[in-house]
């Protein structure tokens, strides 16, 4: 709504909210939080989601499943 109102950037509408995007970015996340990829229904489990969040945060990557056959994710 800033921004149209406004006719501003987003970085101009952040300031003039009081909003800082680098705390949605960067904090600690609980496991017991609502986390922001939850409002996609995509039919990954949860689990799954927190720990590739965790593999990330680790600077580790996952191998590519085979669709085929893989389950750990659990939408295939």
């Amino acid at each position: 709504r800033t921004m149209v109102r406004n006719n501003s950037t987003w970085k101009q509408a952040f300031k003039m909210e009081n909003v800082r995007p680098e705390f949605y970015a960067y904090r600690q996340r609980t496991p017991d939080e609502f986390l922001p990829w939850e409002i996609i229904d995509h039919g990954i489990q949860r689990g799954y989601l927190w720990s590739e969040y965790q593999r990330a945060l680790a600077a580790r990557t996952t191998n590519p499943c085979d669709t085929t056959r893989c389950k750990r994710c659990g939408v295939c």
